[in-house]
């Protein structure tokens, strides 16, 4: 067989492969629109910005999970669909993806940086989208005053909060993923690079590191004492999403409600995944019970708790990851939570002020 035909054979092949994982995605698409008090565009939009996000796409072992991302997506950035207007959710985007390649998608917002209207509501949203990425814990009532003092109402602010958890967890698994897919690329070809790896224990840097960031959180989460995310969503975060961005409040809790669903849907990773998802939110600053900090050091080695730490705070992959697919998305997922929490509590704070 010449080259030329095997390759055509080849396209082929991958034009039926991308059909079926398509349909697959359609189907997971209308099903759970349907489950949402409200209507969406038809699907062929959706998928148009399906194959627009590289990581999205990545993703098609796991179509369930694309579709719960399109539509959350979908809500956040296109159209008119919230109250920050469009140009700054798409710098926002690009800012809250910081070096990842998905702030391609957004670039050419960007290009137009110096000319941007509200540059003002940029910047203060920039700075916040910065504690938010290296310290969400740390967000409070002040740095919501500082956007209001810029004229971002309420209903903005927490839009421009929604974008950055969203895409600082796309941004957490595309790490992931495209250091094994470079790290491959590297054992293929037998070059020897120095890499930063967990061999069982942290550097000495990382531990100092942790230790500073559990001392902090400890001082600073002390006002949630207690509480789980999903406790604080069930008691008191939708309730004030709703109030202030309503439609959203649906789209999150829908997303919310799937990911649980995914972490006890199968009985033999349930209890896994269980203890991936409660270490992430223990080292965010979260509180647990006895049951569930027994859970996790039964079921979690020094080695896994490492590279979770690595993928949940640093949001880098590792040269050795033994971490699935399905366990990175259960320790961004758990990240995204977290940041949604501590920024509503952060607005009830305000408005309480």
């Amino acid at each position: 067989m010449s080259n030329a035909a095997r390759n055509s054979g080849i396209e082929a092949a991958e034009e039926v492969y991308e059909d079926d994982s398509l349909d697959e995605l359609s189907s997971c698409l209308r099903k759970q629109s349907e489950q949402l008090p409200y209507s969406y565009p038809c699907i062929p939009s959706l998928l148009d910005s399906y194959k627009q996000t590289t990581v999205i796409n990545q993703l098609s072992s796991m179509p369930s999970y694309q579709a719960t991302l399109l539509l959350t997506e979908y809500h956040l950035m296109m159209g008119e669909t919230g109250p920050l207007p469009v140009h700054l959710r798409h710098h926002l985007a690009t800012q809250a993806l910081s070096q990842s390649r998905l702030s391609e998608k957004f670039r050419a917002f960007d290009n137009e940086g110096k000319d941007l209207k509200n540059y003002e509501k940029f910047i203060a949203l920039q700075r916040v989208n910065k504690i938010m990425a290296d310290k969400p814990w740390a967000i409070n009532k002040c740095h919501i005053e500082q956007l209001r003092l810029v004229n971002l109402s309420l209903s903005e602010i927490v839009h421009g909060l929604l974008i950055m958890a969203h895409f600082h967890s796309l941004a957490g698994i595309e790490a992931t993923l495209e250091f094994e897919k470079s790290d491959t690329k590297r054992r293929k070809h037998g070059i020897k690079e120095k890499c930063n790896t967990f061999t069982g224990n942290l550097n000495e840097s990382d531990c100092d590191a942790s230790i500073e960031c559990l001392e902090e959180k400890h001082i600073i989460v002390d006002r949630l004492s207690g509480v789980t995310c999903e406790r604080y969503w069930d008691d008191c975060g939708f309730s004030v999403l709703n109030y202030l961005y309503e439609n959203a409040s649906y789209a999150i809790d829908h997303r919310f409600s799937f990911v649980r669903d995914l972490r006890k849907g199968n009985k033999n990773t349930s209890r896994f995944l269980q203890a991936v998802w409660r270490y992430s939110q223990q080292l965010l600053g979260f509180c647990l019970d006895d049951y569930e900090s027994e859970l996790i050091d039964e079921v979690l080695d020094k080695n896994l708790k490492e590279l979770i730490y690595k993928s949940c705070i640093k949001q880098v992959g590792n040269s050795e990851s033994d971490l699935s697919l399905l366990t990175v998305v259960t320790v961004q997922e758990a990240r995204l939570q977290a940041e949604i929490v501590y920024a509503l509590h952060a607005v009830t704070q305000f408005m309480h002020w």
